[in-house]
């Protein structure tokens, strides 16, 4: 359970971080 909890985690952060920076690409442009 704790693994396959870490590997959601870590996919789940990466797709925040991916929202975040196009976000900040839209607003710079």
């Amino acid at each position: 359970m704790s693994r396959k909890t870490q590997r959601y985690s870590k996919e789940f952060k990466a797709e925040a971080v991916r929202t975040v920076l196009e976000n900040q690409l839209s607003i710079s442009e």
